[in-house]
């Protein structure tokens, strides 16, 4: 099972990390990092498995694959976001993660924007 997989590189770098941190807080931070990418590439697999149920969901249902594209495009940003921002306050950046936080949410909005427009054209559609 994939969850005993990361649990284990997660406990691991945990115990690893805090026998290192106060003589090496830079090591500490990349073993961080890298237990972050391990975790990214045991889990590759079953998110390739997700994206392609949805695909298959609009396929069948005739959803435009626009609208599937954008949804992955935001789901995307919403992770990559929240691992910096994690990853940033583990370092103790706390203003950067902010900063990245909020990127995320903007650039959520923008690519976001070809539904609202057709949500909206279907809204007063209707008046």
């Amino acid at each position: 099972m994939d969850i005993i997989k990361v649990s284990a590189v997660g406990i691991t770098a945990v115990f690893l990390s805090a026998a290192i941190k106060k003589d090496s807080p830079h090591f500490s931070l990349l073993l961080g990092l890298a237990a972050g990418i391990i975790i990214i590439f045991i889990i590759a697999e079953p998110i390739k498995d997700v994206f392609y149920v949805l695909y298959e969901l609009s396929r069948e249902s005739g959803v435009n694959s626009a609208y599937l594209a954008i949804v992955i495009k935001v789901i995307g940003i919403a992770y990559i976001s929240e691992f910096a921002v994690q990853l940033s306050n583990d370092a103790g950046e706390t203003s950067i993660a902010g900063k990245i936080e909020l990127a995320g949410k903007i650039l959520i909005m923008a690519v976001s924007a070809p539904i609202i427009v057709s949500l909206t054209d279907i809204v007063l559609g209707l008046f």
